[in-house]
């Protein structure tokens, strides 16, 4: 009876008096207390490792191509919105897309900030060599939208990379890995030989009224704003502003 008394009394102090609880144990509590501090400040201990193994800065070139520059699509472009999309991911496309701004402005190149374009794309502000930027660069290289040189055993993201301006149409089988819908529906845009592609529909009417209005002005974004201001996407009226000049 006394012992059951003596055992209840110990329970009791304990409810009553939780530090004495964690005199019982303090090793795990100490450890505990850490992970929850970790927790609350909203870093992982991997993650926390991972902070310190950040990537430094990319010098960004472009991928010169003459087939795929040629003929290939704006990543600006509703080809590559529709029919790429589901296959690359948003934040690969995002990234091409950022990539051909940048080109527009510094045609040689540029030096991409990992902590800023990770920021930009969404992905976090974590640059590691696992962090979600560094794989969405490493997807468009084994999608052959980029490539790198000198990449290391460690898969971690060299400090050069070349990126591709213009994106290649869809080979067979990424057609047929597209939803039913979207893949009949570019069956019949793009592989139908009776029916011209609306693309180089676009881009004709769009290059024969460039010509126009080169005579006038020669400003890129004066160009630009007109073909848009015709119902030329944004793309096109890029890409035609482009060819004018260079062709005046």
């Amino acid at each position: 009876m006394k012992d059951n008394e003596s055992y209840s009394k110990g329970m009791n102090n304990i409810l009553i008096n939780p530090k004495n609880a964690a005199k019982q144990d303090e090793a795990p509590c100490e450890q505990l207390s850490a992970v929850s501090r970790e927790i609350v400040n909203g870093v992982s201990s991997q993650s926390a490792h991972e902070t310190y193994a950040f990537i430094g800065d990319i010098t960004v070139k472009p991928w010169l191509d003459g087939y795929v520059d040629n003929n290939g699509h704006d990543p600006r472009s509703q080809y590559v919105e529709r029919y790429w999309l589901g296959i690359l991911g948003p934040a690969s496309i995002w990234f091409l897309r950022r990539c051909a701004w940048y080109f527009d402005g510094s045609p040689d190149g540029f030096v991409l900030s990992p902590v800023e374009w990770a920021s930009w794309l969404g992905v976090g502000r974590s640059v590691g060599r696992n962090s979600a930027l560094a794989r969405v660069i490493r997807r468009c290289i084994d999608f052959g939208m980029a490539r790198s040189a000198g990449i290391s055993k460690s898969k971690s993201i060299p400090p050069l990379i070349h990126v591709r301006r213009m994106m290649p149409w869809l080979t067979r089988n990424q057609v047929n890995r597209l939803s039913p819908d979207l893949s009949q529906m570019y069956k019949l845009e793009f592989e139908t030989p009776s029916l011209p592609a609306p693309l180089e529909v676009m881009r004709s009417q769009s290059r024969k009224l460039a010509v126009e209005i080169v005579r006038f002005t020669t400003d890129k974004r004066d160009i630009e704003h007109q073909l848009m201001n015709h119902g030329f996407h944004p793309s096109i009226a890029c890409e035609t502003a482009k060819w004018v000049l260079s062709s005046s």
